[in-house]
């Protein structure tokens, strides 16, 4: 299930600054702060221990230099329900030349897993570029996850893409 009146934006003071969506028992809250949307994903673990993963969205909290052309997760500026009813939501945004976008469903086939699919618009040959977290509950380590790179992928502009998983397994390429 996926609560969002249409698109949900920075600039509207009218619209909310919180939007989740849920597989099961694994919820993702969108929440805004400063310029984008940042999010936590909450879930139970098969042994019953609460999992808690929250996007990093500064290059300097996933222990790189700071650009602001290359954050640590993709930058959403928008978010709407892209499938009524059906729990999809997706996002949009940009960071520097780049253009992002984020879909957000459950998983077909793994109970209470949430699949992010991300596609970014790149212009200038990218940094790092990928999504990451901290795993807060139990406290963990940061993972980063990012697109695999692809022969022949030099060419400019392109689309680049990167898949995973979060749900009781915990976080994973997908």
């Amino acid at each position: 299930m996926t609560t969002a009146s249409s698109a949900v934006r920075s600039s509207d003071p009218a619209q909310p600054r919180s939007v989740r969506t849920v597989a099961g028992a694994t919820e993702a809250v969108f929440e805004w702060r400063e310029d984008r949307f940042r999010h936590r994903v909450r879930t139970m673990s098969p042994e019953g221990i609460p999992l808690v993963f929250e996007s990093i969205e500064g290059v300097e909290d996933a222990g790189g230099e700071f650009d602001p052309r290359w954050p640590a997760s993709p930058v959403i500026a928008a978010l709407a329900e892209g499938d009524p009813g059906g729990g999809a939501l997706v996002g949009i945004g940009s960071a520097g030349r780049s253009h992002f976008s984020l879909a957000v469903t459950p998983h077909g086939t793994l109970r209470d897993t949430l699949v992010f699919e991300v596609a970014c618009r790149v212009r200038d040959a990218p940094g790092r570029l990928g999504s990451a977290y901290r795993r807060t509950a139990p406290e963990g380590a940061v993972v980063m996850l990012g697109p695999e790179r692809e022969p022949g992928d030099s060419g400019l502009p392109r689309t680049i893409r990167w898949t995973y998983s979060i749900g009781p397994a915990g976080i994973a390429p997908a």
